[in-house]
């Protein structure tokens, strides 16, 4: 879409190459007896030359500019994650963190916790950026949150952050393992088994 942009920025200066060299030419070029506020309006055959000359230098400089607007395009935007948490609402965390998942063996209940080392979080403004109210996760199909977040100090400073979240039935489960499948293959992280719970 933005490569689409700014070719027509570039068409629609080229289109206006012509105007440019018709009002110019107009500016230099009188009868006679036409006047300004006064003043004739006539110009000698050097003033002429020189209108036109410097009609050419503009026009000049107008195609290096639409040329390079075409050689140039201007990259696209990144998209934004399939998938990702925030601790502050409208900022993504980007620190991965340690995800480990278990369930009863009815399959009634399930518990993720999600382990952070030094989330970029803690360093932001909370009156520039907001307050941490949770823990959010977000993709496609919506919105799941936790307020259930601690933080550990080291040498008098917060640095591992633990959200957990509690999932409530096969639906809740389910949901929460698609959310994973997302974020997962946006973050390239895979699962594995250890002691009979599932780590990411």
């Amino acid at each position: 879409m933005f490569h689409n942009l700014r070719m027509l920025s570039a068409l629609a200066v080229l289109a206006l190459l012509p105007l440019a060299a018709t009002w110019s030419v107009r500016g230099v070029g009188c009868g006679p007896t036409r006047c300004v506020e006064g003043r004739s309006a006539c110009a000698s055959t050097a003033a002429s030359t020189r209108a036109l000359t410097l009609t050419r230098t503009r026009a000049l400089t107008l195609t290096r500019m639409a040329e390079e607007l075409v050689e140039n395009p201007v990259a696209a935007a990144p998209a934004a994650p399939s998938a990702y948490i925030e601790f502050i609402l409208g900022v993504p965390e980007p620190v991965v963190p340690d995800v480990k998942l278990s369930r009863a063996r009815d399959g009634s209940n399930g518990v993720a916790t999600f382990t952070f080392d030094n989330p970029s979080f803690l360093a932001a403004a909370s009156a520039e950026l907001g307050e941490t109210t949770g823990m959010y996760l977000n993709d496609s199909e919506g919105q799941m949150r936790t307020n259930e977040v601690t933080a550990t100090f080291v040498n008098g400073k917060p640095r591992i952050v633990k959200g957990v979240m509690v999932l409530r039935g096969p639906d809740e489960w389910d949901r929460f393992m698609r959310f994973m499948e997302r974020y997962a293959e946006e973050n390239g992280l895979g699962f594995s088994k250890a002691g009979g719970r599932e780590v990411v």
